[in-house]
């Protein structure tokens, strides 16, 4: 639930008005850029406010001016998280290994012949889906009489 001083919005009759969150001036919504992800369908502050907040000079020079405490953050978060990353990765490509799932078939059909990964039919991934199955089985039956 929204507080009530987050609302920006005035009715009006005659058109519907929006208070830009940077000027503070009751604007018609003509004057705001769209935005699909918010609620009222248009970014907070209007588009003079947008051109001269966001200007590239004043971009690069917050970049440059905090340049080294951002890269000082991102090597602390990859140090502190590094290894998350990577055991994830290990477990999803074995969970898809042992499933057999469409990707990994798709990975080795694309690997072991001219096929990309979009020209595969279905059916040629259910028939190495098939032979693998098939292979791993007559595998274990082997590995159980030794």
């Amino acid at each position: 639930m929204h507080l009530v001083t987050r609302v920006h919005w005035e009715n009006n009759r005659e058109a519907q008005m929006k208070i830009c969150s940077m000027c503070k001036q009751s604007l018609p919504l003509d004057e705001f850029y769209r935005d699909s992800s918010r609620a009222c369908g248009r970014r907070p502050a209007c588009k003079a406010c947008s051109k001269a907040g966001l200007s590239k000079a004043k971009q690069k020079a917050y970049y440059q001016a905090n340049r080294e405490a951002r890269n000082a953050y991102g090597k602390a978060y990859y140090q502190a998280n590094k290894t998350q990353g990577k055991g994830h990765a290990k477990r999803s490509l074995k969970r898809s290994v042992d499933r057999l799932d469409d990707t990994y078939i798709k990975q080795i059909l694309v690997k072991f012949t001219t096929l990309k990964r979009f020209q595969i039919p279905q059916e040629l991934v259910e028939l190495k889906r098939l032979e693998l199955s098939i292979k791993r089985k007559t595998k274990e039956m082997l590995d159980e009489e030794r």
